[in-house]
């Protein structure tokens, strides 16, 4: 779930608050926020909720009372330092925490939002899993891997303002409006903890399930291989760890009108062509498919992952849950059958919840999926704990 652009290794220096891009993938013009207690604009009370549009390249904000001010930038926060419910023209929604610093990038609004590391940790780990219920163990796992992951990888969307978004493609913050008790008590057990390796954080890349094998990262990415990222055999005699996941087993199926005009699009098949075969030609070392050939009168070898991203996204979701699959041909339609959900790398979500179940720790499950790494911890002072009675901290 976490796609590489680059990895960034730095030391665990004090850690200040982390900015999250909301929306960031979405433009938006228009955006109302609401908080728990009211709300400051750049230090002025405001008094209900708020209206927030571009105007002449500048942020205007208006209450609904007096309050209008119209800057290239203004910052929100909600007086009690608890909750902001915003909400987009197109619909969207998030409750979050933290403060807010709006910007003017014409012709689109910006909303950063400012929270400490251990608050955004929390909207992480709600975001990543859900509403599924876990061992313990597998929460701090997954926990101490994403903490890891800020760490190793902060700043990726710097050249924008910020340094995270809020999508798959870092991380997804789904907010902190309603998370479970039990991901609150997982971040206090676990509370600045994160993996090391040779003295410094690791990104901690992690999927939903590597349908047996996870992969190592040179054969995902354009990456040099790192020692903690290899592919590791991921089960015991009784089957692959994940085997419970929704993702296990899957299939789908297309004709060849849809797949001849997908891949046309990409400029694989010339338009004149007719789609004839497609094959997994050659596959790596944890099986997914590394080459396949789209066979036409001008047959050509593409990347597995450039097939599975084309595919996916002519249809609009993720038809192909990963790399792990083959092709059969019925007539005129293509038969794709693979096994799990996402890139194989690092961590394998449902991999760890299986092996708590069967007693291993958090400790262990970090050392099957992150070969020879450490776990270490900040300092004391570096993170800020989580309130058990809702999700905010002292700002």
């Amino acid at each position: 779930m976490l796609p590489l652009l680059f990895v960034c290794l730095v030391r665990a220096e004090p850690s200040s608050n982390i900015r999250v891009g909301l929306f960031a993938n979405h433009p938006f013009h228009r955006l109302t926020v609401d908080g728990y207690g009211g709300l400051r604009v750049s230090g002025q009370r405001a008094q209900g909720s708020l209206t927030i549009t571009l105007q002449a390249g500048k942020v205007r904000v208006r209450d609904q009372k007096n309050l209008d001010i119209l800057a290239p930038s203004v910052t929100v926060a909600s007086r009690a330092g608890r909750w902001l419910d915003l909400k987009t023209d197109d619909r969207r929604q998030k409750r979050t925490v933290g403060w807010l610093e709006i910007n003017a990038k014409s012709p689109d609004l910006q909303v950063v939002d400012v929270v400490p590391l251990e608050t955004y940790v929390l909207g992480v780990v709600d975001g990543e899993l859900g509403s599924v219920h876990f061992n313990p163990e597998s929460l701090k796992a997954q926990i101490v891997a994403s903490r890891s992951y800020v760490l190793a990888s902060r700043g990726r969307h710097a050249k924008e303002g910020f340094d995270f978004c809020d999508s798959p493609h870092c991380q997804s913050f789904k907010g902190t409006g309603a998370i479970e008790n039990e991901f609150k008590m997982a971040v206090e057990m676990s509370r600045g903890q994160y993996l090391s390796y040779n003295g410094k954080p690791i990104p901690a890349y992690y999927h939903d399930s590597c349908g047996g094998k996870t992969a190592s990262i040179q054969d995902v990415w354009d990456s040099s291989p790192l020692p903690y990222l290899q592919s590791v055999q991921d089960g015991d005699r009784e089957g692959a760890y994940c085997r419970f996941s929704p993702h296990a087993q899957w299939t789908f199926v297309a004709n060849r009108h849809q797949l001849c005009d997908c891949f046309q699009r990409e400029g694989w098949i010339p338009t004149s062509e007719a789609l004839d075969a497609v094959r997994v030609i050659m596959v790596n070392a944890s099986g997914r498919a590394q080459q396949v050939l789209i066979q036409s009168s001008h047959p050509l070898w593409v990347p597995g992952p450039d097939v599975r991203a084309a595919i996916n996204r002519y249809f609009g979701k993720e038809v192909l849950s990963s790399t792990v699959f083959l092709v059969k041909k019925q007539g005129d339609q293509f038969y794709f059958s693979g096994r799990g959900w996402g890139h194989g790398v690092g961590l394998c979500q449902w991999g760890a919840i299986e092996m708590a179940k069967k007693g291993k720790t958090y400790r262990e499950i970090l050392q099957h999926y992150y070969p020879g790494t450490q776990i270490e911890r900040l300092p004391e002072p570096q993170y800020a704990s989580v309130g058990s009675d809702d999700t905010s901290t002292k700002l």
